[in-house]
């Protein structure tokens, strides 16, 4: 659009105008480049656009069906172990075409459950019978190291100690 005096009126214009007439109360007395009527027309042809942009769908990879996302997200569930990469080859067997990005999405929204038993609760639990078990392994061994310090080597099955007693006491 050109006004009067050859000067191009850009879309930055309509706007600071129409925001002017909004917030103004007085806009239409230092008009000399637009009538009022063209500020007004701006500001309701603005709204329209406003509208239209945002409903405008953006570029992009398309969406998948819910119906493939679904399947994503239960297969992310009922095989944990499997990876998103897995998840790509099954469902390219089966005939769909996605990205690893677009599996990595959706598998996102699956919550994985926290673990049954963490290691504090398995301490908790079995601390007991650990502490026992460890303090019967070292007395055992403390034992062995005594006889083998102290000169009392076990007895064999011939009667007399082997050359090699304090390597098995070691063992």
């Amino acid at each position: 659009m050109v006004c009067e005096r050859g000067r191009r009126i850009r879309g930055a214009d309509r706007l600071g105008w129409c925001l002017l007439a909004r917030f103004w109360s007085r806009w239409r007395e230092p008009l000399t480049l637009v009538q009022p009527a063209t500020v007004l027309r701006w500001r309701r042809t603005s709204w329209w656009w406003h509208l239209r942009r945002h409903r405008r769908r953006r570029g992009g990879r398309p969406r998948i069906d819910r119906e493939l996302q679904a399947l994503i997200q239960r297969m992310a569930t009922e095989n944990r172990l499997w990876g998103s990469m897995r998840i790509v080859g099954v469902l390219r067997d089966l005939g769909f075409k996605v990205s690893n990005s677009t599996v990595r999405r959706y598998r996102a929204a699956v919550r994985r459950p926290p673990p049954t038993q963490h290691w504090a609760t398995f301490l908790h639990n079995h601390g007991p019978y650990l502490r026992e078990a460890l303090r019967d392994e070292l007395r055992q061994r403390t034992r062995r190291l005594l006889e083998m310090l102290l000169g009392s080597p076990p007895a064999s099955t011939a009667g007399e100690p082997s050359d090699l007693w304090p390597i098995e006491m070691l063992s």
